[in-house]
C-alpha cells in the first residue's frame, strides 16, 4: 500500500486512533530506509499532509518531532543524502513556521551540522541565520540565542569572512551579560579575539589571547594555543612601545620559559624581545606556524608577517648604528630602498621609532634612546631570573635553602 493511501486511511479514522496510526506510519517509513528516492517521497508525502490545518495541531507537532528525532538518530541514514532530507522538511515547516517554529529551529540546526561536516562553513552559517530567534511567537532563551550567534560566528570565521561575523558577534555582545553560563563566556571572548586577529588589530588581540591563556575554564591544552597566538599577534603587531611591553609581558611569562610550548614561537620571542635582527630562514620557519591571513599581502607586496618583521629589523639596526643610508637598509633587510624609507618614514611619523630622514644624502638618522629606563629593564630582568633560580632551588632543596638563605 502506498504511503499515500496509508494517510488518506489515517484521516478517515476515527480521531482517537490517529496518533498511534500516524506514529505506526514514521516508524515503518525508518524501518525500511533502502531506496533513496522511496524515502525521500515518503518524508516529502509525510510532512506535507501532517503540516495541513485538517490535521489537529497536537498531533501534528508529535508526528513531526517524532519523524526529526527518527532522522537524528537513525543510523542506517548514512546511505541517503541528508542535506536533502532535511531541506524537504525545512520546506514543508517554512509554510506554517510560525506553528512550527520549535521544530524548523532544530531541522536547521541540523541541516547546518550535516553544512559543517562537509566543510561548507557559509552555507552551514546561513542556514543558522535562518532560524527564527526574534519572532516573538515563542519563548527563546538569551542562552540559545547567544549560543546561535556564536555558532554563526565561528563558521563564518572558518571562511574567513570576519565581517559578517563581527555583525552577530555585536548581537551577542548585547546579551551576553544575561548569561551565567561560563562556556559561553568563553566561546564569546574566544570569538572576540578571533575577530580581532583576522582584523589585524594585533596588539589588542595579543592582550585578550593572553588573558584567555590564564582562564581556568579553559583546559591546557587550549590555554596554551591562546598563549602561542598571544606570540603570534605580538609578532604581527606594529613595531613600538606599546608591542615592546606585551613582548616584555609574553617574554616572562613563566610557560615560555619553562618550554611549555613549541620552540618556534619562543625563538622568535626571544629574538624580539632582545631586539636581535630577525634572518630570512628563521621567518620561513615561523611561517609555517601562521594561518593564511597571517599572510595575505597587503598592497605594497609584503605580507602582514614581512612587513612586521621589517619593522623589528629597522628597529634592531637603530640600536646597532648611529645613521645608516637607505640602500644598506634595503640589503640588509632584503628589500629595496624606496620601500625602506617609505617603512621608516611612517615609522618615525606614528611616533614608533625615534630618528629622522635626510631626503639629500638618503640617509636615516637615528636618534638615541635614553639609556637609563633600558638598564633598569634589564637589571628588573635579571632579579627575575634570579628569583626563578632560587624558587626551583628551594622546590628541589628546602632544607639547603633554609640553612643558607633563611
Amino acid at each position: 500500500m502506498s504511503i499515500n493511501d496509508q494517510l488518506e486511511q489515517i484521516t478517515n479514522a476515527p480521531q482517537k486512533d490517529k496518533l498511534d496510526k500516524y506514529k505506526k506510519l514514521v516508524e515503518d517509513i525508518f524501518k525500511n530506509i533502502t531506496d533513496e528516492n522511496i524515502f525521500k517521497d515518503n518524508i516529502q508525502y509525510l510532512f506535507n499532509h501532517i503540516i495541513q490545518e485538517s490535521v489537529v495541531l497536537s498531533i501534528s507537532r508529535q508526528i513531526i518531532q517524532l519523524a526529526i528525532d527518527k532522522l537524528i538518530e537513525c543510523e542506517s541514514i548514512e546511505n541517503i543524502n541528508k542535506q536533502e532530507i532535511w531541506k524537504i522538511i525545512i520546506e514543508n515547516l517554512k509554510k506554517r513556521l510560525v506553528t512550527f517554529e520549535e521544530q524548523a529551529s532544530i531541522a536547521y540546526e541540523n541541516l547546518s551540522k550535516v553544512l559543517e561536516e562537509d566543510e561548507q562553513w557559509t552555507e552551514a552559517a546561513k542556514v543558522l541565520m535562518e532560524i527564527p530567534l526574534e519572532s516573538g511567537y515563542r519563548n527563546t532563551s538569551d542562552d540559545y540565542k547567544i549560543k546561535i550567534y556564536i555558532h554563526i560566528v565561528r563558521l563564518l570565521l572558518e571562511d574567513e569572512d570576519p565581517i559578517t561575523a563581527e555583525t552577530y558577534l555585536n548581537r551577542v555582545a548585547l546579551l551576553i551579560s544575561n548569561t551565567t553560563d561560563p562556556e559561553i563566556q568563553i566561546h564569546y571572548k574566544f570569538s572576540n579575539v578571533r575577530i580581532l586577529d583576522y582584523k589585524r588589530q594585533f596588539l589588542p588581540a595579543c592582550s585578550k589571547y593572553h588573558e584567555l591563556s590564564y582562564e581556568s575554564n579553559i583546559d591546557k591544552d587550549n590555554r596554551l594555543k591562546c598563549l602561542s597566538q598571544a606570540i603570534v599577534c605580538a609578532v604581527l603587531a606594529n613595531a613600538g612601545p606599546l608591542r615592546t611591553r606585551l613582548l616584555t609581558t609574553l617574554y616572562k611569562d613563566e610557560r615560555v620559559r619553562e618550554g611549555q610550548i613549541d620552540k618556534v614561537y619562543t625563538n622568535i620571542l626571544e629574538k624580539m624581545y632582545m631586539e636581535r635582527v630577525i634572518r630570512r630562514n628563521e621567518v620561513e620557519e615561523f611561517s609555517k606556524y601562521l594561518q593564511p591571513h597571517h599572510l595575505a599581502k597587503m598592497s605594497d607586496g609584503n605580507t602582514v608577517l614581512d612587513r612586521a618583521i621589517i619593522e623589528h629589523n629597522i628597529l634592531s639596526s637603530s640600536k646597532i648604528y648611529k645613521n645608516i643610508s637607505f640602500e644598506e637598509v634595503g640589503n640588509l633587510l632584503d628589500i629595496s630602498a624606496e620601500q625602506a624609507e617609505a617603512i621608516v618614514a611612517k615609522m618615525i611619523e606614528e611616533g614608533r621609532m625615534q630618528g629622522s630622514i635626510d631626503q639629500i644624502d638618503n640617509i636615516i638618522q637615528f636618534h638615541l634612546v635614553k639609556e637609563l629606563p633600558i638598564w633598569n629593564e634589564r637589571i628588573s630582568d635579571l632579579c627575575f631570573n634570579i628569583e626563578g633560580i632560587l624558587t626551583s632551588i628551594q622546590e628541589k632543596y628546602p632544607e639547603w635553602v633554609q640553612e643558607n638563605f633563611l
